[in-house]
């Protein structure tokens, strides 16, 4: 029991802290478990409400055509004709209208145009350009999408003094807004900025607020606050004079300030006030909740669209921007997602930002709601409790199978938008394994030096025929005639064997029982790292030697329990007759001894120990028990329930023996009987003390109360005896004639 506890913790430990290094420390989780779990649920299908005009090849091929001024390196030129788009995407009265563009340079003879369409749709809203610098004395790199980072490089902080050196390196961002005449214009404006490709190449995560720039919200999340206030579902909750960018900036500043009093107004519908809270105070990233490969969302051409070609955008949500058709490689704003291979390509940036604003709309975001802690600690205890358990080829496969369960657990909560760890959990199940595996070798070593050293010392004759250990394991040659050991001996004895072995012997059936019930009845033995030393017909000796004397103690009482359970299973299943046994356990030293006869050598442990195990299992008998001991036994044992059942002269022994019968595992304060057991210890220690007749009644209100009890029937009957013919010189010690 021992060793399975510190087996258990070590593997839960271990387990825990593997799974924790993994999941907090590398990335491994995010950039392949969630990418394999995308590739797993396979593709969703977006909401109808978006669609994504594209400034693709076949448009930009159109407009060369349209117009020999067209250079392709700068797409700022698309602006001549924004204005047009935007007046037929208002024929079909879409709901709104967004360009993933940075209007950033003025080109007077095309802005007051494009201005002009925007003021009269009243619904565009547009991107500002974030850009991110790296100033030193050694470098100045800037990065930003499209012509944010290429055409505006000036610093945002002025060298010292004018000095050219920067004595260290300065990191920031800062975030460019589009020309004064389109930002008059536009409905709302904010910047849509992807996290660093560096660290992270796959694109997971998206911003909801940018914190480091005054608490400022990204584009998409503005574009869905003016949808949801275009569609009447806001109840008001912003100022009518207020833009949603400048709204949302300021209830997150609020918010950081003092989370705890943060509230918005309570005329809303509390389902969706409760969601606006959690956006507005919750984390600034989200992980993006992909509907497959690029242009799953549905995209149109914007030269079609532009030509008045395309129907049935009644009420949608527009987004503009480039993407191209032919997935080339090395074109700028395409990113790598969970479904991009070489047949699919790269997503465009504008793709992404439109699947940030469908997963707003459809509150779809992959969530992760129960604490990855949470599940590692779980994932490891039940793996150990598993292996611990049920063992070897068992353990391992109900535990595979529970991480299979778990993993398609996983599969069908990722449809609901759920993200549960698989890597982690993985790599503790084969961790735990490892861990086991070393364990149980390392122990089938120990077992197999211990087994090899005893042979050695008891039957030398007989190691030779043991396969060698290890050199470094190996016991140094003993050629002894006499050893004397401390030990622990177990005797035990089947009840009415005289009776059954004349009804089997007959019909051939003896030697078949004996045979099934001494290989059921030394696994216990074995099972506690103790040794069969005799058989003589219905009779077994069995020892415990060269370990702790605690731990020798514990062993064999644990062994002597788990024999009556595996005795009272051999009864009730044998069709040849039941076997009930009696034990008996004595402590004391004992001889290893060489006996030469007729030229044969001959090893048997020898010594009143042994004797007097043989004497005690005698007492159970008299008393109706199982298993007694010496009081000695469970000296220091607290886990071991145990009674006083007397002191005891036994056959050819001068000095009495106090004697305990041995219960259970566990503590006697919660064992169902304990009042009985009390109130028998208050009726021997009368019974001790001469006290005949105050004995006699402690022992009859027991047995009217708890029923048949043998040590208690037994003293009853001696009170009785003794007090019509009272023993001379008694010291409390019950003299037995028997064995």
């Amino acid at each position: 029991m021992q060793q399975k506890l510190t087996l258990f913790c070590l593997i839960v430990f271990l387990s825990i802290f593997l799974g924790s290094v993994i999941y907090f420390v590398t990335d491994v989780e995010r950039d392949f478990g969630l990418n394999k779990l995308f590739m797993i649920r396979g593709a969703l299908a977006p909401p109808e409400e978006v669609v994504i005009v594209a400034m693709d090849e076949p448009s930009e091929a159109f407009f060369s055509k349209t117009d020999s001024g067209i250079n392709q390196e700068q797409l700022i030129q698309w602006r001549q004709f924004h204005a047009k788009l935007i007046q037929e995407l208002q024929k079909q009265s879409v709901k709104l209208i967004i360009f993933d563009l940075q209007f950033i340079q003025f080109i007077p003879e095309q802005d007051q145009l494009l201005a002009d369409a925007m003021r009269h749709a009243g619904n565009v809203l547009v991107s500002e350009c974030i850009q991110k610098i790296i100033l030193s004395n050694t470098e100045n790199r800037f990065s930003g999408r499209d012509d944010c980072s290429n055409s505006h490089r000036l610093p945002f902080i002025d060298k010292e003094n004018g000095s050219d050196q920067i004595d260290a390196m300065l990191t920031g961002l800062r975030k460019i807004p589009p020309t004064d005449v389109i930002s008059d214009a536009v409905l709302d404006r904010a910047p849509f900025y992807l996290p660093d490709q560096l660290q992270h190449p796959t694109i997971q995560e998206v911003w909801m607020f940018f914190d480091v720039l005054a608490e400022h919200p990204s584009l998409p999340l503005v574009a869905w606050m003016n949808y949801l206030r275009r569609e009447g579902r806001l109840n008001n909750i912003i100022p009518t004079h207020q833009t949603a960018s400048i709204w949302l900036a300021e209830q997150r500043a609020s918010c950081k300030v003092d989370p705890q009093q943060f509230t918005l107004n309570e005329s809303s519908n509390s389902n969706f006030k409760n969601r606006l809270e959690q956006l507005i105070c919750g984390s600034d990233t989200r992980y993006l909740n992909y509907y497959g490969p690029p242009k799953r969302i549905r995209t149109l051409s914007y030269k079609d669209v532009y030509n008045g070609q395309v129907e049935g955008l009644h009420g949608r949500v527009v987004f503009i921007g480039k993407a191209n058709t032919l997935f080339a490689q090395g074109k700028a704003d395409f990113f790598l997602t969970p479904f991009a291979d070489d047949q699919t390509g790269r997503m465009a940036g504008v793709e992404i930002l439109a699947t940030q604003f469908s997963n707003l709309l459809n509150d779809q975001f992959i969530e992760t709601p129960i604490p990855p802690i949470l599940i590692i600690v779980c994932f490891g205890i039940g793996i150990s409790l598993l292996l611990v358990l049920l063992g070897r080829f068992v353990g391992f496969s109900v535990s595979l199978a529970g991480f299979c369960a778990y993993i398609g657990f996983s599969v069908y909560q990722f449809h609901n938008a759920i993200w549960l760890p698989i890597v982690t959990p993985f790599w503790q199940l084969l961790g735990s394994y490892a861990i086991y595996l070393v364990w149980q070798i390392s122990d089938l070593l120990r077992e197999r030096k211990y087994i090899y050293e005893f042979i050695k010392k008891v039957f030398p004759q007989w190691a030779d025929l043991v396969p060698h250990l290890p050199k470094l394991w190996d016991t140094k040659e003993e050629s002894f005639e006499r050893q004397h050991v401390s030990s622990i001996c177990l005797a035990t004895d089947i009840q009415g064997y005289t009776k059954t072995a004349q009804r089997l012997e007959t019909t051939g059936n003896l030697e078949k029982l004996l045979k099934s019930y001494y290989q059921m009845l030394g696994q216990p033995i074995a099972a506690n790292k103790g040794y069969i030393a005799n058989i003589q017909g219905d009779a077994m000796m069995a020892i415990w030697i060269d370990r702790p004397i605690a731990t020798l103690r514990y062993a064999a009482c644990v062994a002597a329990l788990e024999m009556q359970q595996e005795v009272s299973k051999f009864n009730d299943s044998s069709k040849l007759g039941a076997l009930p046994t009696r034990i008996g356990i004595n402590e004391g030293s004992i001889n290893l001894m060489c006996i030469r006869s007729a030229g044969s050598l001959f090893y048997n442990p020898f010594g009143d120990a042994l004797n007097t195990a043989s004497r005690i299992e005698g007492v159970n008998k008299y008393l109706k028990t199982r298993i007694l001991a010496t009081s000695t036994i469970v000296d220091g044992l607290t886990d071991i329930i145990f009674r006083p059942v007397g002191i005891f002269r036994l056959i050819g022994k001068e000095k009495p023996t106090a004697l305990v019968e041995i219960i259970g595992v566990g503590k006697i304060s919660t064992h169902p009987s304990y009042p009985c057991y009390e109130k028998f210890s208050e009726g021997l220690k009368l019974f001790q003390q001469g006290q005949w007749k105050q004995s006699e009644t402690i022992f009859e209100s027991i047995l009217n109360r708890y029923g048949s009890d043998g040590p208690t029937e037994f003293y009853l009957a001696h009170a009785q005896q003794y007090q019509q013919f009272e023993p001379s010189n008694w010291d409390g010690a019950v003299v037995l004639e028997g064995k």
